[in-house]
């Protein structure tokens, strides 16, 4: 599988949450993520699942590009520590 890329599940099958996409602890998002992925889903399902699944699917691949930019941006941006271990095993 490619970075950015989401796993591909059966038919009519909708991974949530952590199932879906797991965030880096870095970026605080699991929580929101697992709430906003689980009411996306829900309103795909109650709205007809063969006509919203793509709809669905093109939502949580853009939160995946947008987490992927941020969490690039978040691990090359503390230039201050850029010599500190933690930093130095991340880039």
């Amino acid at each position: 599988m490619e970075v950015g890329q989401l796993p591909k599940a059966g038919p009519g099958f909708l991974a949530i949450g952590d199932a879906l996409l797991a965030f880096d602890p870095l970026a605080s998002q699991g929580l929101f993520h697992s709430l906003a992925s689980a009411t996306s889903a829900a309103k795909a399902i109650e709205s007809g699942l063969h006509q919203s699944l793509g709809a669905y699917q093109q939502e949580m691949q853009a939160v995946s590009q947008r987490y992927l930019w941020h969490l690039k941006a978040s691990y090359q941006g503390p230039r201050r520590f850029s010599q500190e271990a933690f930093w130095q095993r991340r880039q």
